[in-house]
């Protein structure tokens, strides 16, 4: 499970720090909790909200490394044409 401390300074919203139990006349009362409590199911949001940025993130990496890819192989291909340029200049003199 998580730590509900560390929780609390990330998504303090998804962590219970109050008590609720029954007082005068039957009313509701609520105290500090001894005890952090998680409400796992208001995670499902938060995490596939993260799991959405992330994958956003990974897409625009593999575009960017798509577009470093093809540059790399055209800059190969250019140092290529230069070495053989230069060799054909060097069997001239």
């Amino acid at each position: 499970g998580f730590i509900a401390q560390e929780l609390q300074t990330l998504v303090p919203e998804v962590v219970s720090d109050t008590e609720w139990s029954r007082g005068e006349n039957n009313k509701m009362v609520s105290k500090p909790a001894e005890i952090l409590g998680v409400f796992y199911s208001d995670l499902i949001p938060v995490l596939t909200k993260a799991i959405q940025e992330q994958q956003t993130q990974i897409e625009t990496l593999r575009t960017e490394n798509a577009t470093l890819q093809a540059k790399v192989s055209e800059l190969d291909a250019l140092r290529a044409e230069v070495a053989e340029i230069k060799a054909m200049l060097l069997e001239k003199k």
